[in-house]
């Protein structure tokens, strides 16, 4: 099997990608996800 990597959707389609790659990419979340998120988590 193959290690140090992340699953995500990236398109309509499962991807198997090097957990590095991921953790050094910035995402942005729009306020509205974020907010929503918080109000979900308690």
């Amino acid at each position: 099997g193959e290690t140090s990597k992340m699953v995500g959707l990236i398109g309509n389609k499962v991807e198997a990608t090097d957990s590095e790659v991921v953790l050094n990419q910035q995402k942005t979340i729009k306020q509205d996800l974020y907010d929503l998120a918080s109000v979900l988590a308690k």
